[in-house]
């Protein structure tokens, strides 16, 4: 075990940031163990009534370990800049109010500015200039794909349930023609005549898993996140909003 001590206000996010590509590290191979090798089941079976023969192509759950490890990985970040923002308001006052976070905002309601201004109150002002530059309401409509946004809508989720993750399998290729398809659930059916039995290919992609509320939600805030989009996340703001704040600090983001 290492034992560290910060050495400067930065530290604290520096660390968070670690830690956080050290659970998507784990987060990852989970991911690729499960798609590559149980991501669906596939059975087949013949409708003698209907004269039919189906393949069934069916999602297999996604472990929890995988959405409790993303779960935090995300939470590291989104309390990283938690107490990045703490140690900035420490740089004016010794004794901060409690209700110094980094806000994010997706939409700018008629309350916003009073909620920005409590949540940054203590900071130097170029500082809270920067966390609003940052704010995702800056993007308008597209608020939605800003990486801050989509950080805080599954940290908020978090605070109430897991985000669990589900399977789509994105290509099937099939042969011969003929074929119907029946969308389930949780799975998928095609099925030919019988007659064409012998020669049929059914062969589904790698599945691909989705994080957060599934688009049947009925939230208001619907989310649903690929590993693309959680590599994003990561980056912005290892690469993006990390670097902006080191100037308060004279820190190397990344010695």
């Amino acid at each position: 075990m290492t034992t560290f001590i910060a050495s400067n206000g930065f530290d604290n996010l520096r660390l968070k940031i670690g830690w956080a590509s050290k659970r998507l590290h784990e987060f990852n191979a989970m991911y690729v163990d499960h798609c590559q090798h149980n991501g669906y089941t596939i059975s087949q079976r013949d409708n003698s009534v209907e004269g039919r023969h189906v393949r069934t192509l069916e999602m297999n759950p996604v472990p929890i370990d995988i959405s409790l490890t993303l779960s935090d990985a995300v939470y590291a970040i989104r309390s990283g800049l938690d107490q990045l923002a703490w140690q900035l308001a420490l740089i004016n006052n010794p004794n901060p109010s409690r209700d110094v976070c980094f806000p994010i905002f997706g939409e700018l309601k008629p309350d916003t500015p009073k909620k920005f201004k409590k949540a940054t109150d203590n900071m130097p002002p170029d500082a809270a200039k920067i966390i609003e530059e940052l704010q995702p309401y800056k993007r308008g409509v597209t608020y939605r794909d800003d990486p801050l946004w989509q950080l805080g809508e599954l940290c908020n989720m978090d605070k109430h349930k897991i985000p669990i993750g589900r399977a789509v399998v994105t290509e099937l290729y099939l042969e011969p023609n003929g074929w119907t398809r029946i969308d389930l659930d949780n799975a998928v059916e095609i099925s030919w005549p019988i007659a064409v039995k012998d020669r049929i290919v059914f062969r589904p992609s790698i599945p691909e898993l989705a994080f957060g509320n599934s688009l049947s939600s009925t939230n208001s805030q619907q989310i649903e996140l690929g590993r693309d989009s959680i590599a994003r996340i990561y980056a912005y703001v290892r690469e993006t909003v990390a670097p902006k704040f080191t100037i308060f600090f004279g820190a190397d983001p990344y010695p």
